[in-house]
């Protein structure tokens, strides 16, 4: 999802940003958007700051400054379409990040099967950012159980895996009984101390 990309990189010009920025989207599509920046008065060179645009490239390294480092790993979110037709061209990714110490998995959007994420949480974790969307949410806790993570974070819920969307307590309960590791569940504002 990416309908606020242009919106952000030209209020990153309006405020005078000077700091380079560097975009990281899929290898295939850097070219496209290298030709679509300048249909949104987003041309790198009209920007106050120098934008790059460098590629994830599956398994490889998206990102290491010295504090943080950040590995693509291609999910199955984008390989089939509604009819279950395999879909070329479009990838998206899981990602394992080193920070402080710390391993942090993160996944947008997990298959039903969950296994592709098995080999990211075969090392200790200390935490895991997981939609809660597009599977059964108890089977997944099942399949979390058995791994060592520290702490989960859901994000993007569905309301309705819930009988009221307000009321996330029987969810958490649900996931406190399977997980070992502490459950939370994201919204507008959540800040999340490790």
């Amino acid at each position: 999802h990416s309908c606020g990309l242009f919106v952000l990189i030209k209020e990153m010009h309006l405020s005078r940003r000077e700091t380079p920025f560097t975009l990281c989207p899929p290898e295939e599509a850097v070219e496209p958007l290298r030709q679509f920046l300048p249909h949104v008065y987003c041309a790198p060179e009209l920007l106050n700051f120098p934008l790059t645009l460098s590629p994830i490239r599956p398994g490889a390294l998206v990102w290491d400054d010295g504090n943080l480092s950040l590995t693509a790993h291609r999910n199955s979110h984008l390989w089939f379409g509604p009819s279950g037709a395999r879909d070329n061209g479009a990838h998206s990714f899981s990602f394992v990040a080193h920070a402080e110490g710390r391993r942090i998995v993160w996944t947008g959007d997990v298959p039903h099967t969950f296994d592709e994420l098995g080999p990211l949480l075969q090392d200790p974790t200390d935490l895991l950012l997981s939609e809660l969307t597009h599977m059964d949410p108890d089977p997944y806790f099942e399949f979390l159980s058995q791994f060592d993570i520290g702490t989960v974070l859901f994000h993007h819920v569905y309301e309705q895996h819930f009988d009221d969307f307000n009321d996330l307590e029987p969810m958490l309960a649900r996931a406190n009984a399977r997980l070992t590791g502490r459950v939370h569940i994201a919204h507008d504002g959540y800040r999340l101390v490790l």
